[in-house]
């Protein structure tokens, strides 16, 4: 049976939240669903669709990327430092510089140190909402889909 979990993450795939934020920011997200989880790691992560992944797409000339060049450029960012700290990339289709969180994803998808996870579909608005005025920057969301096995 699949399972549909929401990640909201800020579009600068950089930002941290500031330490006097975090407990504020986690209430604030718990009073909108008590199901609501904060998940803050120390260096960037790829935020994935889960099951979802279907494919990239050049943000400049819409071609589709080979999966095997996206794959090498991640492991080889991933591999220096176990987490993300350049994002920088130079497309293949079109030779134009960019940065993978860029890049588009079916289904959406992007790089973050924070998110929120929720499973409630209803609050997606709100707690975008929240998250900005908190903030004061952009976020977006990360549909991703599961497979669970009871």
């Amino acid at each position: 049976m699949p399972a549909i979990v929401y990640k909201l993450i800020p579009q600068d795939p950089f930002f941290e939240l500031p330490e006097e934020l975090v407990v504020p920011f986690e209430q604030k997200m718990k009073t909108i669903n008590d199901d609501n989880r904060l998940e803050i790691t120390e260096r960037v992560q790829f935020i994935d669709a889960g099951e979802e992944f279907h494919g990239i797409c050049c943000p400049f000339c819409d071609a589709a990327l080979d999966p095997m060049w996206w794959h090498q450029k991640m492991a080889a960012f991933y591999a220096r430092t176990h987490g993300f700290y350049d994002l920088t990339v130079t497309t293949p289709c079109c030779e134009q510089s960019t940065s993978l969180n860029e890049l588009v994803y079916d289904w959406p998808q992007g790089f973050a140190s924070v998110s929120v996870q929720t499973t409630h579909e209803a609050s997606l608005p709100i707690l975008k909402e929240a998250a900005l005025e908190l903030t004061g920057v952009p976020w977006r969301w990360v549909k991703a889909r599961y497979e669970v096995f009871d």
